[in-house]
C-alpha cells in the first residue's frame, strides 16, 4: 500500500444545487456520479476533443472557471503551476494523422489569449502533447517529414508510398513575444536508426547489440501505409534527472532520453549527462523491438499517457494507461525502472531492459473495475495516494483510493455542446483529465467559486464538497511542514548525519543553499515570492537526495 503523503484533518463543506427544469424521465447518463470523502479535494480540467472550450469542474462536477479557443484541442491542455492554461489546437495542414495539432496556446486564468505559436508547416507538425518546463520553455512532440527516397538512403526497406515517413522528434521552443518562439533544443528519432539488412549503409548492425537505437525494419504490417511510423503520444519530463519519457503507440513501448544534451550531443551517440548523447537510455514494453525476448514478453499495447509519478512512495515510478489492444480490457500499469541514484539504467548482456512485470496494476483482473479503451485515454497519481483514471473513448473519469475502491466517478457532459441530463453521451471523448489539489499553485488566490454542474438540466440532489486542511508533507525520510507555508518551513529528515539544504523555485533557481548540521532546521521563506518550491536534502555529496515540495503563499 502507498504510504500517506498528507496528514490531514477534514471539515465538510455541505452545499447544495438545485435543477432549474425538470429532467428527461430523471434517468442519469451524464455528470456527477460519485463523490466521497476519500476523494482528492481538488479541480478537475477536461478539454473535450470536440469542443473548443476547457473546463475546470470541482468535485461536484460544478464549473468553476472555462477557456475558449478557436481550435479544438490537439490534443492535451494543462493548468500550469502560473495559473495560465497550456492548450494545444488542431490545425490543418500537410500532415493528418490522429492527436494532429499545430497550434499551442498560452491563456491566463481569465481567458485571454496571452501567447500563441504555430508549429505547422510543409516539413513538420505538432501533435499530441506537450510539456511546460520548470524555465518557462516548452518541450513540443512533433512529426517530421522524410521523403521516401531519403528514407531509403537509411536502410528502410517498406513501401513508404507518396507521403514518406513522419518519424517523431522534440523541439524545445521559448516563447517570445505574443506570437513567436525561438527553437534552443532538439532531438531526432531519425538520428538513431538501425538496421540488419544493408551492410553498406552506416545504420548497419546487429539488432540485439544495440538496445539503445530503434530498428527501423520491424514488422510494420499492423501500421498499414500510414506514414505516421512512432505515432508517439505522450511526453514528460524529470528535472531531478533531465530526462524525457517518450511514449510509442506504435511500437508498444516507451522511451527515455537525455536532456542534457546540446542538440549537437542529441544527435549523436555520445556526450550529456549520461553519455550516451541522444540514444535511447531505457526503453519498456516490448523487448521484440530490440531483438531480446519474444512475444510473451510484451507487456505493453497501444497505449498512452507514460509518465514519471510525482507523488507518494511511488515517487519516479512510470505509470501507464495501458490500452492492451491486443486483448479485450485496459489496464493501469506502473512499472519501477529501478534507476539508480545517478539516473542511470541496467541493462544486462543478452537480456531485456528490466523489469520483468509490472510492480502495480488496476484492471478487471486484479481488482478493478472492467473498463476497455481502444485510444487515448491516460491515468495519473494524486497527492492522496489516489489514482485518477481517464478512459477517454467514453468520456468517462473515475478516481481509485489505495484499495482500489471507486471515490469518485464522472461522466463528461459535453461533445461539441454541453448536454442534458439524460442524453446519451456520446461523441463526449477526451484525451486526458487532469485533478489539482485545492494547494495547487495554480489555483492560489483565484476566485473559485462554483457555478452550476457542467450539464444542463442537472440532477435535483445534494453534494458535499469534502476539503481537507493540509498541515504536512512526508517524503520517504523528509518531512516538510506547515504546507502551504507562510513564513517559517520547518524541515525535519529522519536521517540524522550532516546534509545540504537546497530550496529551488520554479524556474530552477536555488533560493536557499545552506549545510545542515542535525535532521532538523527551519528556513524562513517569508521574503520569497508566492508559487511552488522544491526543497531538497542531499547527503553525502548528492549520493543520495530527498525531494518534498512546499508551497509558498
Amino acid at each position: 500500500m502507498v504510504n500517506k503523503m498528507f496528514r490531514a484533518f477534514n471539515f465538510i463543506l455541505i452545499i447544495t444545487f438545485v435543477s432549474m427544469t425538470s429532467v428527461k424521465g430523471q434517468n442519469q447518463t451524464i455528470g456527477l456520479f460519485l463523490n466521497t470523502d476519500t476523494s482528492q479535494d481538488g479541480y478537475t480540467l477536461i478539454a473535450p476533443s470536440i469542443s473548443t472550450k476547457t473546463f475546470l469542474i470541482d468535485n461536484c462536477g460544478r464549473l468553476v472557471n472555462q477557456w475558449e479557443s478557436q481550435f479544438r484541442p490537439g490534443a492535451v491542455a494543462y493548468l500550469l503551476e502560473t495559473g495560465q492554461l497550456l492548450r494545444t489546437g488542431s490545425v490543418s495542414g500537410s500532415f493528418s494523422g490522429g492527436g494532429r495539432g499545430g497550434m499551442i496556446e498560452l491563456f491566463d486564468w481569465d481567458g485571454e489569449l496571452e501567447w500563441s505559436y504555430r508549429f505547422a508547416d510543409e516539413n513538420q507538425h505538432q501533435h499530441h502533447d506537450v510539456e511546460y518546463l520548470p524555465n518557462g520553455n516548452i518541450l513540443v512532440l512533433a512529426w517530421e517529414k522524410i521523403e521516401s527516397d531519403d528514407a531509403k538512403t537509411k536502410g528502410i526497406q517498406r513501401n513508404l508510398g507518396n507521403n514518406g515517413i513522419w518519424p517523431d522528434k522534440v523541439v524545445e521552443i521559448k516563447p517570445i513575444g505574443i506570437d513567436s518562439a525561438e527553437i534552443v533544443w532538439e532531438w531526432r528519432i531519425w538520428d538513431h536508426l538501425i538496421q540488419d539488412v544493408d551492410s553498406t549503409l552506416t545504420t548497419y548492425g546487429v539488432i540485439s547489440d544495440h538496445p539503445e537505437l530503434i530498428n527501423m525494419n520491424l514488422d510494420f504490417s499492423g501500421f498499414g501505409n500510414s506514414p505516421d511510423w512512432n505515432h508517439c503520444n505522450a511526453i514528460d519530463y524529470n528535472p531531478e534527472l533531465d530526462q524525457i519519457i517518450i511514449n510509442s503507440r506504435n511500437f508498444n513501448e516507451f522511451w527515455i532520453i537525455d536532456h542534457s544534451t546540446t542538440t549537437e550531443e542529441a544527435a549523436s551517440h555520445s556526450g550529456g549527462r549520461y553519455g550516451k548523447g541522444g540514444d535511447i537510455l531505457y526503453r519498456w514494453g516490448n523487448p521484440v523491438n530490440y531483438n531480446r525476448g519474444s512475444v510473451v514478453d510484451q507487456k505493453l499495447s497501444g497505449q498512452h499517457d507514460a509518465h514519471w509519478i510525482e507523488y507518494g512512495s511511488d515517487k519516479g515510478k512510470i505509470i501507464i494507461f495501458n490500452n492492451a489492444t491486443d486483448r479485450n480490457y485496459s489496464a493501469i500499469d506502473v512499472v519501477d525502472t529501478q534507476v539508480d541514484e545517478n539516473g542511470f539504467y541496467e541493462i544486462l548482456p543478452g537480456l531485456p531492459f528490466g523489469p520483468a512485470e509490472v510492480d502495480w496494476s488496476y484492471s478487471r483482473v486484479s481488482g478493478g473495475l472492467d473498463f476497455n479503451a481502444g485510444r487515448v485515454s491516460g491515468a495519473s497519481r494524486l497527492p492522496n495516494g489516489n489514482t485518477i483514471i481517464c478512459n477517454g473513448e467514453a468520456g468517462r473519469i473515475w478516481e481509485i483510493d489505495e484499495n482500489k475502491n471507486t471515490v469518485w466517478d464522472y461522466q463528461n457532459p459535453v461533445s461539441s455542446t454541453q448536454l442534458t441530463q439524460g442524453d446519451n453521451p456520446g461523441g463526449t471523448a477526451l484525451f486526458r483529465a487532469y485533478k489539482y489539489p485545492t494547494f495547487y499553485p495554480g489555483l492560489v488566490g483565484k476566485d473559485l467559486t462554483p457555478g452550476l454542474p457542467l450539464e444542463l438540466e442537472p440532477l435535483d440532489r445534494e453534494c458535499t464538497i469534502f476539503i481537507s486542511n493540509l498541515t504536512e508533507i512526508e517524503n520517504h525520510n523528509l518531512l516538510v511542514y506547515p504546507n502551504p507555508v507562510l513564513d517559517v518551513v520547518n524541515i525535519k529528515s529522519q536521517n540524522s548525519n550532516e546534509y545540504n539544504l537546497l530550496i529551488i523555485d520554479g524556474k530552477g533557481h536555488i533560493v536557499v543553499n545552506k549545510i545542515v548540521k542535525t535532521g532538523n532546521t527551519s528556513v524562513d521563506m517569508s521574503r520569497l515570492n508566492s508559487g511552488l518550491y522544491l526543497i531538497q536534502a542531499r547527503f553525502e555529496n548528492a549520493k543520495e537526495t530527498f525531494t518534498s515540495k512546499v508551497i509558498k503563499i
